[in-house]
């Protein structure tokens, strides 16, 4: 478990059902209809981390990308873990936030190397982003919109995509 940071009076790293209800919450919540949008960063390597260097070099990597989302995040938006090797970041569209500028920006902090175990470990990440509307229901749709268009960006070696209706054919979001 990667430890809450403290960044002004806020916490910068959240957990996965924090971050779910708190989503659902924003969704709910009618003036922020159609402002707010989420960032799915999906982090490569981390199982041969865990293979060759164990599981706290593991933890060691997942805890540097995160304190480096928290700085390129910065009062942007709400960083959590929400799965193993995944990363959510809720922003507010209100604020004048260029979502794919972010998410640009979150790539270039990831080309950079993490000291982990004494090694300069190098990762992938891929964004997939969504710009929740009030059409969509619930924090979990978005979450798996935003996954769609992260796997579309692993799939066609793009590094960040947008959701878009047309790249979730197999699905039902």
């Amino acid at each position: 478990e990667i430890p809450l940071r403290l960044v002004g009076s806020e916490m910068c790293i959240r957990d996965r059902v924090w971050f779910e209800r708190h989503i659902t919450d924003v969704l709910a919540d009618e003036s922020r209809a159609g402002s707010t949008a989420l960032l799915l960063v999906g982090v490569s390597r981390l199982r041969e981390v865990n293979a060759t260097l164990g599981h706290m070099a593991g933890d060691e990597m997942l805890t540097g990308l995160a304190h480096r989302l928290c700085d390129v995040v910065g009062g942007e938006g709400l960083v959590a873990r929400t799965a193993g090797d995944e990363f959510s970041v809720l922003v507010d569209l209100r604020t004048g936030v260029d979502t794919m500028a972010l998410g640009r920006r979150i790539l270039a902090a990831g080309e950079l190397p993490l000291q982990v175990g004494g090694y300069d470990v190098h990762v992938t990440l891929n964004v997939g982003y969504v710009d929740a509307t009030s059409m969509i229901e619930n924090g979990i749709t978005v979450l798996r919109r935003a996954d769609i268009a992260m796997q579309e960006a692993k799939v066609k070696h793009t590094s960040i995509e947008p959701f878009r209706a047309g790249i979730a054919r197999h699905t039902p979001a």
